[in-house]
């Protein structure tokens, strides 16, 4: 079990406006992407 998973949900939301900072729109598809994969991950557990 990683660190990042035993950390309450409002820090994932927090680390999801990182987003936002983004330069490049690709570079924001792709973290969106990867939120999306931790997301389907617990929901499936």
């Amino acid at each position: 079990m990683k660190a990042v998973e035993k950390n309450p949900p409002r820090n994932e939301l927090n680390f999801g406006t990182d987003i936002f900072k983004m330069p490049s729109p690709n570079a924001k598809k792709k973290e969106i992407l990867k939120i999306t994969e931790k997301v389907a991950e617990k929901a499936r557990l």
